[in-house]
């Protein structure tokens, strides 16, 4: 799981430029020369790049919500890499999640715990969708159901949109390039935390 990480500047050895970065501790080092912190800029906390999408929608906010999480919930974002598989579902506007899954040929409905952790995108072509019309269009991609074998969590998500949107514009490739703007901040953010890990245990 992705954790709060505290970012600061030392001034003990000739590094006064470099950020670190730790997990929250009574005391920290410079993780260069490993004394005890002289802080050049006091530690301040930078959240994970990540939302938890079993929040209902904020007033006013695009009700239109696609949550992303690794498949293997095992390694969450922490250790996920280039290659390994998401899972997507779509968001109503108390924050539950359907998703679809091809290997069980069903459909999820979660409203708490599983999504705690999850990259949202918000297409802007949705930016003026009332949330009573998004809520109705994810009950009538579920009982559309799946199209065709090869029908994945992916499939539900873009058919959701474009039952909403009233258009077939919206692709897996516009997707999934929306998602990787996010999936890019993750991925730097997890290594800094594997490094933080590493140096916390020296």
């Amino acid at each position: 799981m992705l954790q709060p990480l505290y970012r600061y500047r030392t001034k003990c050895c000739s590094n006064a430029d470099s950020w670190q970065y730790a997990l929250a501790s009574r005391t920290l080092n410079c993780q260069f020369c490993g004394s005890v912190a002289e802080f050049a800029s006091l530690p301040h906390e930078v959240p994970p790049p990540v939302q938890d999408a079993h929040v209902p929608v904020s007033p006013g906010a695009c009700p239109v919500r696609v949550a992303f999480i690794a498949s293997n919930r095992e390694i969450g974002f922490l250790n996920f890499a280039i290659g390994d598989e998401l899972h997507c579902g779509v968001v109503d506007t108390e924050g539950c999640v359907t998703s679809y899954s091809p290997k069980e040929k069903r459909f999820y409905r979660e409203r708490s715990r599983t999504w705690k952790q999850s990259i949202i995108c918000v297409p802007p072509e949705a930016q003026r969708v009332e949330g009573e019309f998004w809520d109705r269009k994810i009950h009538e991609g579920i009982r559309n159901g799946p199209v065709g074998p090869q029908f994945d969590c992916l499939d539900f998500v873009v058919s959701v949109l474009n039952l909403t949107l009233g258009t077939d514009a919206f692709s897996r490739e516009k997707l999934s390039e929306l998602m990787c703007r996010q999936l890019y901040h993750v991925l730097k953010y997890s290594e800094l935390q594997r490094l933080a890990i590493r140096n916390k245990m020296i």
